[in-house]
């Protein structure tokens, strides 16, 4: 997968979740009647998970949590490939990644989407 690809999905992974966590929240607050003061007063990860598939978007959660470990996948293979000299190895590793990426992605999505709450 070329840079520009692996930026672009990123960045867009970056915009939903900067539009799309305040909105989950909020939602949640109007629909579930909660204290805005109590949202804010609950750890990110527990309350942010949960407004998004109460409200009903666990297939965006399912992006933001994919680009979490994308985010953590592409970093770790940049520090791996530090250390790597050889090119065949380093297909190898960029090959190993987006495989995990990918099967990430698919379980991401199977579980925040399709598994009842």
């Amino acid at each position: 997968m070329r840079e520009s690809t692996i930026r672009w999905l990123v960045h867009v992974g970056a915009l939903i979740m900067t539009i799309g966590i305040p909105i989950a929240v909020a939602a949640l607050a109007i629909v579930h009647r909660m204290p805005f003061m109590d949202l804010m007063r609950t750890n990110p990860l527990l309350i942010i998970p949960y407004a998004f598939v109460y409200v009903g978007w666990g297939a965006i959660w399912a992006i933001i949590a994919a680009d979490w470990v994308w985010h953590g996948s592409l970093g770790i293979r940049r520090f791996v490939e530090e250390f790597v000299n050889d090119l065949r190895l380093r297909r190898i590793i960029n090959i190993l990644i987006l495989i995990f990426i990918i099967v990430e992605g698919f379980v991401m999505v199977y579980s925040l989407v399709f598994v009842p709450v």
